[in-house]
């Protein structure tokens, strides 16, 4: 490895000042990772309103109103539960008798023991919701099913559940639901979420703050963290990780190659110089080591794509772009013309995907929010809309309330994510000007 680069990398004025924001965390899951069984307590805790988090039945309406929309065509029980349980509906009705069963174990039909991560129950609203917590594991369709047939066994034929209707959700961190998935279409007795539900509490835990109310701030740390929303430090550590990932690269993808040689594993012989020096650096550093390995792959896309799109190019492209460890957002000027103040109604993601098996692969999505129009556009918003749906008719099958998915690839290798993205932008920009033109 070579030592000038190393050298130049610890004086850099990057590294110091992510050294400096990477020691001033005070939120405790930057320092713990919740395992599956610990979401699940977690979740039991945000949909008890009951609970001391202030939000009362607040969270259970996130909760039912995102699963009303997790799906394009609900089926069997689920179908029934939402026939009733529409989105004002549960806007109007109190939760307040509603309460949560951890671990339920039952019996299935074969005689054996089930044990399922979640339970509501609500007497007063007569209906129990199942969850399926899997926290990044991908789901079994046969265990599901297997789950779903339990239930009704269990307590469908218990009459102490008469009238009860039924409800089930699964619940997977990384499920993304514009993507086409084999587990969606078989295991279709469930609702299948992320947890991006969670936001809307998010919101209203950094409103209520301000009392510094310590359950307050755990729900809100929790909340944040699932759905991946970063505060203004974290947003600067992203930054600062993904610079210093594009500028040192070599360096970076040592550390990436290294990251599993414990101290037990080193030897006297080639444990000299330069290659000691830097091991002991990523031991003694790895947090910091670890947001430079999570930066490596989409830190090159970014540089890359800088380079295909001039309005990236311009200054820092602050303007124009939105960076994260693992994904960053980006318009271009014409797309930034049309927004409001608040988000960008139209804009590309690109992502680095999660997979132990697949190294460096992309994501590519399109977003679009018709509420976020500026006011010259939102006079015609509907035209335009329509518009937009002409080139991009998955928008109109979306049955997300805010943001609409307009296309969606995945698999893209760093090449083919760029070329793609360019693609895109330019066909957007295209759009874009065809309503300018229409209009004037």
């Amino acid at each position: 490895m070579d030592e000038h680069a190393f050298y130049t990398f610890l004086e850099d004025k990057h590294f110091i000042k992510l050294q400096e924001l990477l020691k001033t965390s005070d939120d405790i899951l930057d320092v713990i990772t919740l395992k599956e069984n610990q979401h699940s307590h977690m979740l039991a805790w945000c949909l008890n309103p009951n609970e001391g988090h202030g939000q009362r039945d607040a969270i259970i309406k996130d909760f039912l109103t995102a699963a009303y929309y997790a799906s394009t065509e609900h089926k069997y029980d689920n179908k029934k539960f939402f026939h009733t349980w529409t989105p004002g509906l549960i806007h109007q009705t109190s939760f307040g008798s509603l309460f949560v069963c951890r671990e339920f174990s039952i019996v299935d039909v074969h005689e054996s023991r089930r044990r399922l991560d979640l339970f509501l129950i609500d007497p007063q609203n007569k209906f129990i919701v199942t969850i399926e917590n899997k926290a990044g594991s991908t789901p079994d369709v046969t265990q599901l099913d297997d789950y779903q047939a339990a239930v009704k066994n269990a307590l469908a034929r218990n009459g102490c559940f008469q009238g009860y209707k039924f409800l089930f959700v699964a619940i997977d961190k990384w499920f993304n639901p514009s993507a086409e998935n084999a587990v969606v279409s078989q295991a279709n007795r469930w609702a299948f979420m992320n947890y991006q539900w969670l936001n809307k509490a998010a919101y209203r835990a950094r409103l209520q703050s301000e009392n510094h109310h310590a359950s307050v701030q755990l729900l809100l740390s929790y909340c944040q963290k699932q759905t991946d929303w970063q505060s203004p430090v974290e947003q600067k550590i992203s930054e600062l990780s993904a610079t210093l990932a594009i500028r040192y690269a070599p360096l970076v993808e040592y550390f990436y190659q290294q990251r599993n040689c414990s101290p037990v594993q080193w030897r006297a012989s080639n444990f000299t110089g330069i290659n000691a020096e830097m091991l002991l650096f990523l031991q003694q550093h790895r947090p910091l080591c670890d947001k430079l390995i999570q930066s490596r792959g989409i830190a090159g896309v970014l540089v890359n794509m800088k380079k295909a799109l001039p309005d990236l190019q311009r200054d820092d492209g602050s303007n124009n772009l939105q960076i994260s460890r693992t994904w960053f957002n980006f318009v271009t000027d014409t797309m930034l013309a049309i927004s409001a103040e608040t988000y960008w109604p139209l804009y590309v993601n690109i992502f680095r995907e999660k997979s132990e098996h697949v190294s460096h692969r992309f994501g590519l999505r399109v977003f679009y929010a018709e509420a976020y129009l500026n006011e010259a556009t939102s006079s015609s918003h509907s035209a335009f809309t329509d518009l937009i749906y002409q080139y991009f008719p998955a928008g109109r099958k979306s049955r997300a309330y805010d943001w609409k998915t307009l296309s969606h690839q995945c698999g893209l290798s760093a090449a083919e994510v760029v070329e793609q993205a360019k693609r895109l932008a330019q066909k957007i920009d295209a759009i874009i000007q065809q309503r300018n033109d229409e209009t004037t």
